[in-house]
């Protein structure tokens, strides 16, 4: 750190005033923010609470398909980026297999 100072202003937020506990806790609860993806709202599965089947079409609705993060069961701990790719994937060839190409 110490290398570093030189190029310091100093600590800019929450600020040298706040140092309690609960200060703390509502300088986090206002300036907080999740670093997650969205995802999970269209989860596929096979029970009658999924919205989507395994096969990424939505439940009651004839032709249509979701393919992106929101059929994620579950968070992925890493970025999104080769889950959702490969999601894509899976989806060209379930359409492309359909559609007998």
């Amino acid at each position: 750190m110490h290398a570093l100072r030189q190029w310091s202003i100093g600590e800019s937020a929450p600020g040298k005033d706040v140092t309690t506990d609960d200060e703390l806790q509502e300088f986090a609860l206002r300036a907080g923010q999740t670093g997650a993806h969205l995802s999970g709202t269209c989860q596929m599965g096979s029970n009658r609470h999924n919205v989507t089947d395994t096969l990424l079409r939505v439940c009651g609705i004839n032709g249509l398909r979701v393919v992106d993060a929101s059929v994620l069961p579950s968070l992925v701990s890493g970025g999104l980026n080769a889950t959702i790719t490969a999601i894509a994937e899976r989806a060209a060839d379930l359409i492309r297999d359909k559609a007998g190409i």
